[in-house]
C-alpha cells in the first residue's frame, strides 16, 4: 500500500498495528534485499538469454526509464530548480528493470527541471558503466553477425 499509493508510514498504525519505525523497515528490506540488487554474471546471462527468447533481440539486459514524479511540497527556494515544462516542481525516478520487473538501478532526486540527456549525463548508471563497476555483468553478443563487448 505504502509503495503503490504512497501513503505515510504512520498510515498502518491502526490496521495492521505496526508502527512507523517498523514500516520503514519492512520497506526498506522489501527493496534493498529482494527486489533491489545489482546482478551478477549468471543472473546477467540469464536476463539476457530470457530478452532475446522473448523479444528477438540480443544482448538486452533491462529497459531504463526516467520518470518525473510531481513534488508538492517543494521548498520555495527550489521551485526553480525542480519546475519543468509541467509547470509544477518535480522530482525524477531513474530505474532500470529486466523483463521479470527485476529492479536492479535506481536513482532519485535529480531536479525535474532536466532534461533527459542532462538527466542522463548526471546519472550513477553511466557512471558506473565508465569506471568499469558493470564489467562482471558484460557479455558479448551479436547483431547481424558482428559480435559486440
Amino acid at each position: 500500500k505504502l509503495l503503490c499509493y504512497g501513503v505515510s508510514f504512520s498510515a498502518f498504525k491502526d490496521y495492521f498495528q505496526m508502527g512507523e519505525s517498523t514500516a520503514r523497515k519492512c520497506v526498506s528490506k522489501l527493496a534493498r534485499d529482494i527486489y533491489r540488487r545489482t546482478p551478477s554474471h549468471h543472473d546477467a546471462k540469464r536476463i539476457i538469454e530470457l530478452h532475446k527468447l522473448q523479444h528477438g533481440i540480443d544482448g538486452i539486459l533491462g529497459s531504463l526509464d526516467v520518470t518525473k514524479v510531481h513534488w508538492a511540497n517543494c521548498p520555495n527556494a527550489w521551485k526553480g530548480q525542480f519546475e519543468g515544462k509541467e509547470g509544477y516542481p518535480t522530482i525524477t525516478l531513474e530505474a532500470v528493470s529486466d523483463f521479470n520487473l527485476w529492479l536492479w538501478h535506481d536513482s532519485f532526486g535529480l531536479p525535474g527541471g532536466l532534461n533527459d540527456i542532462n538527466i542522463w549525463e548526471r546519472s550513477p548508471l553511466l557512471e558506473s558503466m565508465l569506471n568499469g563497476a558493470h564489467s562482471e555483468i558484460d557479455h558479448p553478443f551479436q547483431i547481424n553477425n558482428e559480435t559486440f563487448h
